[in-house]
């Protein structure tokens, strides 16, 4: 007799779709200290750990120079990032703590585009596609790490624009019933 499985031990497209978001947050953080500045206080969090850890052991099991001295530049740049966060925060300026970055380098290189989205979606990719190009001729491991983060980057920007107009469409309906709810009182109170 053949016994069922636990709910758990079973592969769901829930659970692929969520492990998918996770490994596209964890490699988006392997350039996102390079493409954003105005990050938040915990906006690398275990999702950078875990891209420092993987870079780290991805260099040393490719016995890659240039990946490794990639590492120790991004790690400078993650501290970097962590100060600048910090003395923004004394200063006074309140920035949601998982805040990823406004996407300084791509509004520089492209000032005809004002809108961060778009800035996310599509030019910053669109760096990290040219400048892994460019790192293939000295890594080969480091070009390719950098070339496929502008796909993470792209998914993670689709599908935050798709979470934030959900509930952005659920505030405007929770708006809706109060309204509606309200006006049943007022007729019941006699207003």
């Amino acid at each position: 007799m053949q016994q069922a499985k636990p709910p758990g031990d079973q592969i769901t497209l829930q659970g692929s779709f969520n492990g998918f978001y996770l490994i596209c947050r964890i490699h988006s953080r392997c350039v996102m200290p390079f493409l954003r500045t105005g990050m938040g206080s915990r906006a690398q969090g275990l999702y950078g750990f875990v891209a420092g850890v993987f870079m780290f052991y991805l260099a040393h099991a490719l016995y890659d120079q240039p990946l490794l001295n990639f590492f120790g530049v991004w790690l400078v740049a993650v501290v970097v990032q962590r100060m600048l966060s910090r003395r923004a925060a004394k200063s006074g300026l309140l920035i949601h703590s998982q805040f990823d970055g406004y996407p300084t380098l791509a509004l520089r290189l492209c000032p005809f585009i004002r809108d961060e989205s778009l800035a996310r979606l599509a030019v910053e990719p669109l760096i990290c596609f040219a400048a892994g190009y460019v790192l293939l001729s000295w890594s080969d491991a480091l070009g390719k790490l950098v070339m496929s983060a502008a796909l993470s980057l792209m998914f993670l920007e689709n599908f935050d624009r798709h979470v934030t107009n959900k509930r952005e469409q659920q505030i405007l309906d929770a708006r809706l019933e109060a309204e509606h709810l309200s006006q049943g009182v007022r007729r019941r109170m006699g207003y």
